[in-house]
């Protein structure tokens, strides 16, 4: 389906985005380690009430049913505004050098890929991120399990391939968008 030029391209689409979201995965990696460091450090007895440990758990659970719909929400409504040709997200330079024809094609689904990829990366930061403060506070396991599971599902994002899931995600929307663009009647033209 798509040409030599655009498999190349979303290659590199790919590329960045498994690079920023390994970014994001690194951050918590890194105050996992850290975490661990002053809890080992610090000793003494678990705080009493555990409601830190409570909120993240249910904070994970809900952050992975959010991380699962919101970005497929943004993703379906930017796929019909630019069928619409009401592209609201765009890839390249303004005013530079003319886009190449892949760029111009896909550039709007893979824009809006991105974004979705980073929303649903940032979403499981963040409460990665606030089951490891809880277990900074309370030390306990069930919010220490919970930021795992999170970087766990973080990382499956960053190191799965992604070139077939996109390619297979965007075939339909390219001959859509070469059909929208060479029809006369139209009016929409890159």
């Amino acid at each position: 389906m798509f040409t030599e030029e655009e498999r190349a391209w979303l290659a590199q689409a790919t590329t960045t985005m498994q690079i920023i979201v390994g970014a994001l995965a690194s951050g918590v990696l890194l105050f996992l380690g850290v975490a661990l460091l002053i809890t080992r450090q610090a000793g003494g007895p678990p705080a009493d009430e555990p409601l830190l440990t409570y909120l993240s758990v249910a904070l994970a659970a809900g952050s992975i049913v959010a991380a699962l719909v919101v970005p497929g929400i943004l993703i379906r409504r930017q796929r019909n505004a630019i069928l619409a040709g009401k592209a609201k997200f765009q890839i390249g330079s303004i005013g530079g050098a003319p886009l190449p024809e892949a760029d111009r094609t896909l550039g709007p689904f893979v824009a809006s890929y991105q974004t979705a990829r980073i929303l649903r990366s940032a979403i499981l930061e963040g409460a990665a991120f606030f089951c490891l403060l809880a277990y900074l506070i309370e030390r306990r396991t069930p919010a220490l399990v919970a930021a795992g599971v999170l970087v766990l599902v973080l990382l499956r994002a960053c190191f799965k391939n992604q070139d077939w899931w996109l390619a297979s995600r965007l075939d339909m929307s390219a001959i859509m968008v070469r059909w929208i663009i060479a029809s006369p009647c139209s009016g929409f033209r890159s």
